[in-house]
């Protein structure tokens, strides 16, 4: 599992990179229990170097799907595009052409 994660993240900070100057934002947000915060949450961040915004949410998972998705079920991996205000949900893994060409479709 912390291999996939780790491939995502990989993507993602591709494509921060190459939209620097842009007005593209990547948030990350674990979903994790709170158990897993101090034993692998934060050591994820610290040996893969994360930076940028890190939300961990606290709240149980019927708290915020619908509002990020109506229809989704809280599966992971999952990522919400958003841009001049609209919104488009995947759920599912994405490569770095697949996340951009995502970003593009918006």
């Amino acid at each position: 599992m912390v291999q996939t994660m780790y491939k995502r993240i990989t993507g993602i900070r591709k494509a921060r990179a190459t939209s620097q100057g842009k007005p593209v934002k990547a948030l990350l947000v674990s979903t994790d229990l709170r158990p897993k915060l101090e034993s692998g949450v934060k050591p994820f961040i610290k040996t893969h170097k994360l930076s940028g915004e890190i939300f961990f949410l606290n709240e149980a998972a019927s708290a915020y799907t619908k509002r990020i998705s109506p229809g989704w079920s809280g599966a992971l991996p999952a990522t919400l595009l958003v841009k001049n205000g609209k919104r488009k949900f995947h759920q599912s893994a994405f490569t770095y052409e697949e996340l951009a060409s995502a970003v593009k479709g918006i």
